[in-house]
């Protein structure tokens, strides 16, 4: 019976979706992927340009296609520029569900009623989202916001899910110029972002990592998390008394814009580029301005994680895109491993080439990032190059400070701000921690071979002594057997050598009078290895 109301509830929803494209225009789209069974509505003329209709037509058809089209709008490697713009405009403010069903759902959450929990609570939400709605609240006399899920918004997000595969399918089955988007691919990657939007104790822990690792940045405010009323539909944070960034003329009555300016990159970068660990959707909606002066930011639903290596990468990008060095760029995309065999890799150069002649002699504080990242993603499409999502949230958020930067101040550049901060002083510290720790992995590696070797040793000798009990009278296997020994011996021999070369030299390295002598030994060993890899080849 539940099958069969889950296939009923499916079917209907498929004829909202298709009722709903078809009156922007997309018959011809349900056409090639062979969906004309449906009969369909008279449509409208249309007007509007097919990024537009794209916006309008999920804004239509509600919370799981708003979440999609939000979170592709933090996906420049997916879908272009002029799409994110668009989608950046979604609007989340939908009707405010009945006060008794989330009151339900606090209730039960927590196995307490309402009053025994709060000293306060106010009916009317402050804010109201496709997901959920946030209250104002009094707990343990201190101001609280209260996010809480709405009902049944879980069966709807699934159901959509299941009818967004069956259309990603139908898709890559029928229109193959859509290879380069990779629909299945999207649906499989916004599918695992729900869940953790869905899931509010996800969020806590973001909050709570973020606000320890960013202790120190005094302009910075993070709300805390009450954890012992949170659940995972229910998240339960400090009030925030501020006033959204967007709305310039009333906080700029009590702080200066050079301050929100400089306070305000100098967060996002560091988030980035210092700790790795960064907002994944700083638009004017999650960032507030306190009377104080201090920035303060909520909603961490999604965040962005970078390890040493991918730092480095993608300094090595951003260096190489904003100086105009192909070259560079070229071998980082290597080294990331997102270039296949089938990139020419010549013709790849000559585009990247082209996009730099165009700010080859433009001062680098006067190139504004968001349009060369917008035709360097061009360019990843074309190419179908793999870049790590933390790149594209990075590059994300990058371009919308970018352009809340402008916003509030037309001639601020952005670039400016950057080039010392990441160009100057994080590249050379990411490089040093990067190449620290490819040298730890060398070394541990060979830790591993070194504890591996008296057993293979044991066995390569049982294998001798056995191979020498049968009588073999044909000399040329005992000569190869004479020098199969040598050979292996020479090995096991250079690779104790390299590897307590390699173990001295770490020793040094954390002795300050004896640094330099770590350091040489680090970079002997490094060509030692490679030698021996050589000879391995060969």
């Amino acid at each position: 019976m539940n099958k069969f109301i889950k296939f009923i509830r499916k079917i209907r929803r498929y004829r909202t979706i298709v009722n709903i494209l078809v009156k922007y225009g997309f018959e011809i789209f349900l056409e090639r992927i062979h969906i004309s069974i449906f009969p369909f509505k008279k449509k409208k003329k249309i007007e509007s340009s097919f990024p537009v209709r794209i916006r309008k037509i999920l804004e239509e058809l509600g919370p799981t296609f708003i979440k999609l089209g939000q979170i592709l709008s933090t996906r420049p490697d997916l879908i272009p520029l002029e799409y994110i713009k668009e989608l950046e405009n979604l609007q989340d403010n939908v009707k405010p569900e009945n006060f008794q069903l989330m009151k339900e759902i606090i209730e039960n959450q927590l196995n307490k009623k309402l009053e025994e929990i709060f000293d306060e609570f106010d009916e009317q939400p402050i804010a109201s989202a496709s997901l959920s709605c946030v209250y104002r609240a009094i707990y343990k006399n201190k101001k609280v916001a209260v996010k809480v899920q709405r009902p049944y918004i879980k069966q709807q997000i699934f159901t959509d899910i299941e009818i967004l595969y069956d259309i990603a399918n139908l898709i890559e089955r029928f229109i193959k110029e859509s290879e380069i988007y990779q629909p299945t691919k999207i649906v499989k990657e916004f599918e695992k972002n729900i869940k953790k939007e869905l899931n509010f104790i996800i969020e806590v822990k973001n909050i709570e990592i973020m606000k320890e690792k960013m202790k120190n940045f005094e302009r910075l405010f993070i709300p805390d998390v009450y954890k012992e009323i949170c659940t995972e539909k229910i998240l339960v944070t400090e009030y925030i008394d501020g006033i959204k960034i967007n709305k310039v003329e009333q906080w700029s009555r009590f702080v200066s814009k050079e301050e929100v300016l400089k306070n305000g990159t100098d967060i996002i970068l560091k988030q980035i580029f210092d700790i790795g660990l960064f907002h994944g959707d700083p638009h004017p909606g999650n960032i507030f301005i306190m009377k104080d002066g201090r920035i303060a930011l909520i909603d961490f639903g999604i965040v962005g994680h970078l390890d040493e290596e991918r730092k480095y990468y993608i300094i090595n990008l951003l260096s190489g895109i904003i100086k105009g060095q192909t070259n560079k760029i070229i071998y980082t995309l290597k080294l990331m491993g997102s270039l296949n065999e089938k990139v020419d890799i010549q013709e790849l150069k000559d585009e990247i080439e082209d996009m730099i002649k165009l700010y080859r002699d433009i001062p680098v504080k006067e190139i504004k990032i968001g349009e060369v990242f917008g035709l360097f993603y061009d360019i990843i499409r074309q190419y179908r190059i793999k870049i790590p999502i933390s790149f594209s949230l990075m590059s994300k958020s990058i371009i919308t400070l970018e352009g809340i930067c402008n916003f509030i101040e037309p001639d601020f550049k952005l670039t400016e701000a950057i080039e010392p901060f990441f160009i100057e002083i994080i590249e050379k510290k990411v490089k040093f921690s990067y190449f620290l720790k490819e040298f730890q992995d060398i070394f541990y590696r060979f830790h591993y071979t070194i504890k591996e070797i008296p057993e293979t040793i044991e066995t390569f000798l049982e294998t001798v002594k056995n191979f020498k009990k049968k009588n073999y009278e044909n000399e040329n296997i005992h000569g190869d057997l004479n020098r199969t020994i040598k050979k292996t011996s020479l090995k096991i021999s250079f690779s104790i050598f390299i590897s307590s070369f390699l173990l001295c030299s770490t020793f040094l390295f954390f002795i300050s009078d004896y640094f330099i002598f770590g350091i040489t030994g680090f970079f002997l060993s490094a060509i030692l290895i490679l030698i021996f890899l050589l000879k391995l080849r060969g």
